[in-house]
């Protein structure tokens, strides 16, 4: 994988309006960790968006192939740990998965 990949994976998750539609092709899929798809730009943002205060993304690890994650949510102990990657057409991300963690994988957490 790219830096460059890599890095629109990271501003598919930090990014605001401006940075988002310039790295997610208007006909973007991502396929949920249930294996459900979400098709197209604005249902894709819906979908990674975190609404609830005090809840967000914690960028754990760099992989060769995409990101190792983690989402917090206010008010629940632990967090959801999951990888996410990607495929860029035309310049921009065109698809988007996202997949159980692996345990293997070193995080800044597990690795200090």
């Amino acid at each position: 994988m790219s830096d460059a990949l890599r890095e629109m994976l990271r501003a598919a998750i930090e990014g605001d309006a401006a940075a988002l539609a310039r790295v997610l092709h208007p006909r973007v899929r991502l396929r949920r960790m249930d294996g459900a798809d979400v098709l197209g730009r604005q249902a894709v943002l819906s979908a990674l968006a975190v609404a609830q205060p005090g809840s967000g993304y914690a960028f754990e690890a760099p992989l060769p192939d995409g990101w190792a994650l983690s989402l917090r949510v206010e008010g629940v102990p632990g967090a959801l740990r999951f990888t996410l990657r990607g495929r860029c057409r035309q310049g921009r991300l065109d698809e988007i998965w996202v997949a159980p963690d692996d345990p293997q994988v070193p995080t800044r957490r597990s690795a200090t």
